[in-house]
């Protein structure tokens, strides 16, 4: 077994923790990929890579985004079982004077974690890292091929006020589980058998339909500074390209 020590600050964990409650919204279950181009941090709903993937959250940063003194050419494998018990650990280390945290990963000869240790000037706190075949890794090349907008159906910006319009609108019926994105003459809505709202136009595309689980809107997470992003449809799943993030879901196909 080998170890790695590298240390993360304290603006940084807390950073690193408001990451974790994203994922955690959810999912339990999440991965980080150290890679060389830099470090994935993905969960997902059903299995990756197969038609039982129902959706995938994805965040890209480099290396240094968080963690200080990492080595470059390092790549690790670590996959939480517990994140709720990750977050409320590392979450204790902020009570600290001092300005950085050591991090400490002890991976296998296929750089594979086995554990993540964090630790201040008084408490060490310990994760175990487990396997699982359903998270399965993806990479810097994969996401950008298969969530690129520019591959897409349709693609259309919305900004951060009018999709508030539409988590709020999507509460209004407890009892429909299903939300539709449609396009009439050449006009975009989004829409229930109650309510329609008209988002914006578009050039030449036939009268279309597509539907979708609302419960995946909760899982949208866009940064205030960043007004707009892209929505895009694909043939069998839907991506919001968030600021920092990716947020992909399947569409409903039984009809």
């Amino acid at each position: 077994m080998k170890e790695i020590i590298f240390d993360i600050g304290k603006e940084e964990l807390k950073d690193f923790l408001n990451l974790l409650k994203e994922m955690l919204k959810m999912n339990d279950e999440f991965k980080f990929l150290f890679l060389e181009n830099g470090l994935l941090v993905y969960t997902i709903i059903g299995e990756a890579n197969t038609e039982k993937m129902n959706a995938l959250k994805i965040f890209k940063f480099k290396n240094s985004k968080f963690f200080k003194n990492f080595p470059k050419d390092l790549t690790l494998d670590l996959t939480f079982m517990e994140g709720k018990m990750l977050y409320e650990k590392m979450n204790n280390l902020l009570d600290t004077k001092n300005e950085f945290i050591s991090i400490k990963i002890s991976y296998n000869k296929e750089n594979i974690g086995y554990s993540f240790s964090g630790s201040n000037d008084y408490l060490e706190v310990r994760t175990i890292c487990q396997s699982n075949k359903s998270i399965k890794k993806l990479s810097f090349e994969i996401v950008d091929a298969k969530l690129n907008p520019e591959f897409s159906e349709l693609k259309f910006k919305i900004n951060n006020e009018t999709m508030d319009k539409i988590i709020k609108l999507s509460k209004l019926d407890k009892t429909n589980e299903l939300i539709s994105v449609r396009i009439d003459n050449n006009d975009i809505y989004f829409s229930e058998k109650e309510w329609d709202l008209k988002i914006g136009t578009v050039e030449n595309f036939k009268n279309t339909k597509w539907d979708f689980k609302k419960e995946y809107l909760q899982y949208f997470k866009n940064d205030e500074a960043q007004k707009d992003f892209w929505f895009s449809i694909f043939s069998t799943f839907i991506v919001l390209d968030e600021t920092k993030s990716y947020l992909m879901f399947a569409m409903d196909l039984t009809e």
